[in-house]
């Protein structure tokens, strides 16, 4: 496989402006690369998985339309390299 190919899954943290985070997340989870969404740190922060379906896309949302939302104050994103599994969901390892 091509290193261009290898996208992967990314773990995406959003700090927003008060007042947006939900509409935000509600945004972000209507999308079909999102994995999951969830509102943390009171309301303020975004973080959701997301599985780009090709590097222009990834590009595009993570250093395009996210940094050009004013109500987004800070994204930090980062690429999950391995995934453990214990507990109950051992099974999926």
């Amino acid at each position: 496989m091509k290193d261009e190919n290898r996208i992967g899954l990314w773990m995406v943290r959003l700090h927003c402006t008060p007042h947006v985070a939900e509409q935000l997340a509600d945004a972000l989870a209507k999308r079909p690369d999102t994995l999951y969404v969830n509102l943390i740190s009171g309301g303020t922060e975004v973080v959701c998985g997301m599985k780009p379906r090709s590097p222009k896309e990834r590009d595009e949302l993570l250093f395009d339309r996210l940094q050009r939302t004013r109500q987004i104050v800070t994204v930090t994103a980062r690429c999950l390299l391995h995934s453990f599994y214990g507990g109950s969901l051992r099974w999926l390892n």
